[in-house]
């Protein structure tokens, strides 16, 4: 008899959790949550951390669905105008081939870029999950990644130049921080006359990058014109610095002949941290 009374009593008294475990079970991916939690105060945590999580998921699904959607919006562009002036490059006379070929040629530069920036996002999400977080000097790496572009810059008429102390520690991932530079740098060098000056700095105390651009005075375009929005490359560079607990913004001098966008603070992360990022709202801008 007093199995039977301990049997029974152990069973009353979970099955307010097995109530939930089903509940939690029935979950579908992208369903709003509705979880009813018992009424012990044992429970409220759980209940509690569980909706957190669901609420993280669901935000994440929808930002990447939104992404998915984007990338696909600009690939459909670049290759139905491919597909186009091939056809158009079939039946054209040798007067008008040259025009079509540099278009089917800036098309495929563009799907091109689509990727890159796709592959890019991949790689920052199995480097997240994947590999650990590691102590580097970040003013090396900015030192390696602008003595790349020293023959690019050079080429395009571009004044390429670092500013940074000769050590800044920092813990995150070298490789999606690489990314975020270089995509910056070549925003900078495509999308500014020739005679600008493209400075890439880094701080220490707090730890940011920021990759700048100043138009010549005389040059009637300015460096605020032609760069990129909140465009597929700037999405990129917005998630790395969001997996390093910073904020992805852009500058602008007071005279306006200097603009620039900023990684900052770039925190020491670790694989527990990072979990646990919460990505900054940044203000929308018109590409």
């Amino acid at each position: 008899m007093v199995a039977l009374v301990l049997v029974l009593a152990v069973r009353r008294g979970l099955r307010p959790l097995n109530v939930l475990s089903h509940q939690v079970r029935s979950l579908e991916v992208g369903q709003a949550l509705n979880l009813r939690a018992p009424p012990h105060e044992e429970f409220q945590s759980m209940v509690q951390a569980i909706e957190t999580l669901s609420n993280r998921y669901t935000s994440a699904l929808q930002r990447e669905r939104d992404l998915a959607n984007e990338f696909a919006h600009e690939l459909r562009t670049p290759v139905a105008s491919l597909r186009l002036h091939v056809d158009l490059l079939k039946s054209a006379g040798a007067e008008a081939a040259p025009g079509i070929i540099r278009r089917i040629d800036l098309d495929a530069k563009r799907s091109a870029a689509v990727i890159d920036h796709l592959l890019a996002l991949a790689r920052a999400s199995r480097t997240q999950l994947a590999e650990d977080a590691s102590l580097f000097n970040l003013a090396d790496l900015v030192r390696h990644i602008a003595a790349d572009y020293g023959e690019k810059a050079y080429k395009s008429h571009h004044e390429l130049s670092v500013s940074a102390p000769d050590l800044v520690e920092v813990r995150g991932y070298s490789t999606l921080l690489e990314i975020a530079i270089r995509n910056l740098i070549e925003n900078s060098l495509a999308h500014t006359p020739p005679g600008t000056a493209v400075e890439i700095i880094v701080e220490a105390l707090p730890v940011a990058i920021e990759v700048r651009d100043t138009a010549p005075a005389e040059s009637p375009i300015s460096a605020a014109n032609g760069i990129l929005g909140l465009g597929l490359g700037h999405q990129v560079v917005r998630k790395i610095a969001t997996i390093h607990g910073a904020g992805f913004f852009k500058t602008t001098a007071d005279d306006g002949t200097s603009v620039g966008y900023r990684l900052s603070p770039l925190t020491n992360i670790d694989r527990a941290e990072h979990k646990s990022v919460v990505e900054h709202d940044v203000p929308p801008e018109s590409p």
